[in-house]
């Protein structure tokens, strides 16, 4: 009897210490532990934007608006140790356009944000050479520098690269290889227009991966498409999502992330299916942007990308519409 007292007194004064670390513990887990994976990946998936600067006759300033042109993610590329960071959409959210920028959410828990500009000279684009009346491979890459409050896919050359993660596992590589018919897959994106376009939270669209041997090259908009670039996945794309990521969809058990590739565009000929560029030819830019090593030193801001501009007629009495 005695020492079952002793036990129940000591108790009393462990349960209140035990208490105390488990508080702590909970307390000391970072910000990234505590968010849930779709909040970490709207820290990684963006939507790239651009300015546009409008003259209306009457108005002595330009209607200043920022018109939403496509998605994009993050990815950290690591080679011998050494990481570098990346912004990749596809090549024709960004080809023939102005400079663009995207808004980046610093964390979670509010709306605070950093805006990133995108140079439009300092895309690289893949090294593959377009034949003729054959499309380009649909990726475009631009290195920037890192920051501590965007979340990344990660893409290593060697699975040594990726390290380990607090529990000394082996992280897993996430730009992986082409999924196969049957497999399902989820892409995220933001819409165009006026749908949730001041939101930072991506929308998402599941389907099954319907197609991926096309013989002969499969067409889009009367150009080529190599057979080795695209697969089609079985449900709709919306406009805006172009750039976005596609992922092996996340279920219970199923083991870590996967980036199998990007949403290139949609087959609207009664099918309704999205077209996405395949994994392989994420890998093949970064590794060619990584040799070329432009960066864009200079991106990071806080402030409104552009300037308010005043309109004035010219000669002809015309108004002058400024140019980005």
């Amino acid at each position: 009897m005695i020492k079952l007292k002793a036990i129940l007194n000591g108790l009393i004064y462990l349960i209140p210490i035990l208490l105390f670390i488990l508080v702590f513990d909970a307390h000391a887990q970072s910000e990234e532990e505590k968010e849930t994976f779709y909040e970490q990946l709207n820290r990684c998936v963006v939507r790239i934007e651009e300015h546009q600067s409008i003259c209306v006759p009457g108005l002595e300033w330009a209607i200043e608006r920022n018109v939403p042109v496509g998605s994009a993610f993050f990815i950290n590329h690591k080679y011998n140790g050494i990481s570098k960071f990346y912004i990749v959409t596809a090549r024709h959210v960004v080809e023939n356009r102005a400079d663009l920028f995207t808004r980046v959410r610093i964390d979670s828990s509010s709306n605070k944000y950093l805006i990133l500009v995108l140079p439009r000279d300092l895309w690289v684009f893949n090294p593959s050479q377009t034949k003729e009346n054959y499309l380009p491979v649909d990726v475009a890459v631009m290195q920037i520098q890192p920051t501590n409050f965007i979340k990344t896919f990660l893409y290593c050359e060697n699975d040594e690269d990726c390290g380990k993660d607090k529990d000394n596992k082996q992280k897993e590589n996430q730009l992986g290889e082409s999924p196969n018919v049957m497999d399902r897959a989820i892409f995220f994106g933001f819409p165009g227009g006026d749908v949730a376009k001041e939101s930072f939270e991506s929308f998402a669209r599941a389907g099954v991966v319907a197609y991926t041997a096309f013989n002969p090259d499969c067409t889009i908009d009367e150009k080529l498409v190599p057979e080795d670039s695209i697969y089609y996945i079985d449900a709709p794309s919306f406009r805006g999502n172009s750039g976005g990521p596609v992922l092996r969809e996340p279920l219970p058990l199923r083991g870590g992330v996967h980036l199998w590739g990007l949403v290139t565009g949609a087959d609207r000929a009664g099918r309704d299916y999205t077209i996405a560029t395949r994994p392989e030819k994420i890998s093949e830019t970064i590794r060619h942007a990584r040799q070329i090593s432009k960066i864009n030193d200079d991106g990071w801001r806080e402030d409104s990308p552009t300037l308010p501009i005043e309109c004035k007629p010219d000669k002809s009495g015309a108004w002058d519409v400024p140019k980005n």
